[in-house]
């Protein structure tokens, strides 16, 4: 079977964008909040915001609630770019964000008969609870490496 057709993309010389100029604002923006820099902060998330139409965080906006504000723009911004999982962990509240039913969004669209297109989505549990522990905000050691340094002691949770 030749692929060759089917397969341009292996051929092609596009750069993958592994790093966003979203995210390298974000993660600044994120760096001036721990710095206790409103106003820097407030700067480049309005820049992601202004780029994508939406109005600008006003300046009365804060403290935990701009740390929030940031932490929403980095969900919806780099959504499906596989940053959640260590966000949550690095902002340490993976315990409260995946811990619960994991569930699924089934998303359905109709043409009405304008040719415009109503959404509707319907959450689906999968029946799997999840459980995130204080534990896996570390992984364990290798019983190789612990055999190898009597001084090396197992991470939490994993004796």
């Amino acid at each position: 079977m030749d692929l060759t057709l089917d397969a341009q993309f292996f051929r092609g010389d596009q750069a993958w964008p592994w790093f966003r100029y979203s995210e390298v604002l974000l993660n600044a923006a994120e760096a001036m909040i721990a710095l206790n820099e409103s106003d820097g902060a407030r700067t480049y998330i309005n820049e992601i915001r202004t780029r994508g139409g939406m109005p600008a965080i006003p300046n009365s906006v804060t403290g935990t609630a701009l740390r929030d504000l940031l932490r929403y723009e980095r969900r919806y911004e780099l959504a499906f770019e596989e940053h959640r999982y260590y966000d949550a962990r690095r902002w340490v509240i993976a315990e409260s964000a995946f811990t619960g039913p994991a569930n699924a969004i089934e998303i359905f669209g109709k043409l009405n008969p304008d040719n415009t297109l109503t959404w509707t989505y319907k959450v689906v549990n999968s029946g799997q609870d999840r459980l995130f522990t204080r534990k896996h905000y570390l992984i364990p050691i290798m019983a190789a490496e612990i055999r190898r340094n009597d001084k090396m002691k197992q991470n939490p949770g994993y004796n």
